[in-house]
């Protein structure tokens, strides 16, 4: 019993400990009892925890495993280790299906799934569901098994994952470096409902690639706005995407956009929403070339706009790069872009306001588009010259 590990619902793991000489180490059978129903002599589970014939027969089959390993070992003159001899009963113990990293991980899913619009978002929980996809796919594939004791995840393991994610599944270093974040915290998860003991992840470093911020100039961003087009289509998607310049709201956010949530506030109107991709909420001030714009469209109507799908809007949005003479490759996202450089950093808005406008949780994701703005450190620097 590990008292240290006790739950929040006052349950204290039970560990089988394995010693070879002096050297030890546990498993976690993954059974939580109350202390005081645990017969320390006997090793035991007493009639008075609910289930205790169950548990005791877990406890039984995981001893049976055990002697089983021990005299396997003993016949082939094998030398061990507690970690061999660890490994050799999660990988054929009941123990080790019981606390199947598959299983595991889809139970913790279910757990998050249920607690969407509540501590998380659906965007949040369905990448959790993506990288479980990818990590029964990475073990049929490339380990020809369809589970792993959990206990069994190693630092190679997670690595091989890492490449298979790269390789196999062409995610690049960044989306890859998600699924991995996503496999840590439910292993974190792992060790706090006491099921494992070491974290495979103590001594992985997951690798972030630099993220390079595509976005619009000034000088860019006037040609846009210069330019009016006579064919509708072209013409509907400038001004959708001046919008999203002016705003900083995502292609997702655009497109659910209601009329309802422009809001009077302070004398001005201000777009007040949630962020689908997080739903955190945003209040974002409209500046007058975004009211000019939302002046143009039918207020009466439920979503403010009816935007094409965003495949469509990107490939609109290649035409007026053309026409603009931009070589940049535009999309709806680097109008967000431009909003947190050009439009807001540049001119001299605060990285907090910009970071609460952009519905950012941490300074430190703002922080990468203040990086990419060379004129705001000249404008800094040129006070070093008075």
């Amino acid at each position: 019993m590990n008292r240290s590990k006790t739950n929040k619902f006052a349950k204290t793991p039970i560990y089988f400990r394995l010693y070879v000489g002096k050297n030890k180490t546990e498993i976690a059978t993954g059974i939580f009892i109350d202390f005081k129903n645990w017969d320390e002599k006997r090793g035991r589970i007493n009639y008075k925890e609910p289930d205790f014939e169950i548990l005791n027969l877990k406890i039984d089959e995981l001893r049976d495993k055990y002697k089983a390993a021990v005299k396997k070992f003993d016949h082939h003159k094998q030398i061990i280790t507690p970690e061999i001899l660890k490994n050799e009963i999660l990988e054929k113990g009941s123990i080790g299906e019981l606390n199947g990293l598959i299983e595991y991980y889809d139970s913790h899913l279910k757990k998050l799934t249920s607690l969407i619009g509540k501590d998380y978002c659906f965007k949040t929980v369905e990448r959790y569901g993506i990288t479980l996809k990818y990590l029964e796919e990475f073990l049929h594939k490339k380990l020809n098994i369809k589970e792993l004791p959990i206990a069994n995840l190693s630092n190679k393991i997670i690595g091989d994952f890492d490449l298979f994610l790269k390789t196999v599944k062409n995610n690049n270093p960044n989306t890859a470096a998600k699924s991995l974040t996503n496999l840590k915290a439910v292993i974190n998860n792992a060790i706090s409902d006491g099921v494992i003991t070491n974290n495979p992840f103590k001594s992985y470093k997951i690798k972030l690639a630099p993220t390079n911020v595509a976005y619009l100039t000034e000088d860019e961003l006037s040609k846009i706005e210069g330019k009016i087009f006579s064919i509708s289509r072209l013409e509907f998607v400038r001004r959708i995407f001046l919008f999203q310049c002016y705003t900083g709201l995502a292609y997702s956010d655009v497109s659910k956009l209601k009329s309802s949530e422009l809001i009077e506030l302070n004398g001005k109107l201000w777009i007040d929403t949630y962020r689908v991709k997080t739903e955190i909420p945003v209040r974002v001030p409209l500046i007058k070339k975004a009211l000019d714009i939302v002046n143009t469209f039918d207020r009466d109507k439920e979503l403010l706009f009816d935007v094409y799908t965003n495949q469509k809007m990107n490939s609109y949005l290649k035409e007026i790069a053309d026409l603009c003479e931009i070589t940049k490759k535009l999309s709806t996202h680097v109008a967000r872009h431009t909003f947190a450089t050009t439009v807001t950093l540049a001119k001299g808005i605060s990285i907090t306001s910009v970071s609460s406008m952009l519905g950012h949780t941490s300074l430190k994701t703002t922080a990468i588009y203040a990086k990419a703005v060379p004129l705001t450190i000249q404008k800094e620097m040129a006070n070093l010259d008075l």
